[in-house]
């Protein structure tokens, strides 16, 4: 059973689904399966693979002899990626369940068997611890396996790190789902692979993706639509809530711009790692 901030984002992403792919996402996904340079044959464990951008262009990279398996909390999201897959004629594993949780018995591996390669773009904030997450992960990789994920850059979910700032200040030491738990850079992110037991085999900043632009002015709509992506997914207390948002109109204002615009530049920080020998 998928825990309760597990549910909460599979809720969020459902109602993303149909419009998902209208993003950055797609060009990411092309990213990660360059970097991943797979050969015919491979195996591949996508996590939090959502429409399946990843999953299917690496189907198409490993071809018939290797084996794809995507799984993600959102029913919709995979139903999107299993129409994808079967409008592509590619023969895809695609899994419903909280990929914090997941055993080897869900992914059908028996206990000498390990993926070439496990990915995770744009999912690891979302998913709370990500050092336990990723020690988790790492028992799914095959000895000379490589693990690739992202973390956003200090320009990127602006919005939601506003929000995380305010709700520590006005309710309750509650962490945002898109918290960063202290990752925010390269260096950041290299020590938290060591810390996970895993070793880094590169590390590095992308290039920008776009910049999403948000009016300072519409800081109560953001907070409506950012609440839901926190642990306790809203706030009860009408005084506390309206507290919580004047803060965050105060904290939207000191980000924007001239224009009173609040800029997001879309980058992430990425790893690729593998087993310590």
């Amino acid at each position: 059973m998928a825990s309760l901030k597990a549910s909460r984002v599979a809720t969020i992403y459902d109602e993303r689904s149909s419009k998902y792919d209208d993003s950055f996402h797609p060009r990411q996904a092309e990213d990660f399966i360059k970097w991943a340079e797979l050969k015919p044959g491979q195996n591949v464990l996508d996590f939090c693979c959502g429409t399946g951008l990843v999953t299917i262009l690496a189907k198409q990279a490993v071809g018939s002899k290797g084996r794809v398996v995507g799984v993600d909390v959102s029913k919709q999201m995979l139903e999107e990626a299993r129409r994808k897959a079967a409008d592509a004629k590619l023969e895809i594993s695609f899994i419903t369940g909280d990929v914090t949780e997941i055993d080897r018995q869900a992914l059908a591996l028996e206990d000498d068997q390990g993926f070439d390669l496990i990915t995770c773009a744009s999912g690891l904030t979302l998913l709370g611890d990500p050092l336990k997450v990723l020690r988790h992960w790492a028992t799914f990789l095959s000895p000379a396996g490589k693990l690739i994920v992202d973390y956003p850059t200090r320009t990127s979910m602006v919005i939601g790190n506003l929000l995380e700032r305010t709700l520590l200040e006005t309710a309750s030491p509650s962490v945002v789902v898109f918290g960063r738990h202290g990752i925010d850079s390269v260096a950041s992110f290299e020590q938290a692979i060591r810390n996970a037991g895993l070793a880094p085999i590169r590390v590095f900043e992308t290039d920008s993706y776009g910049t999403i632009q948000t009016d300072a002015k519409d800081a109560r709509a953001q907070f409506d639509k950012w609440i839901k992506y926190t642990d306790h997914g809203e706030i009860t207390d009408p005084e506390l809530r309206e507290r919580s948002v004047g803060r965050f109109q105060e904290l939207m204002d000191q980000a924007a711009n001239s224009a009173g615009v609040v800029e997001d530049d879309v980058r992430f920080n990425v790893a690729i790692a593998g087993k310590r020998p």
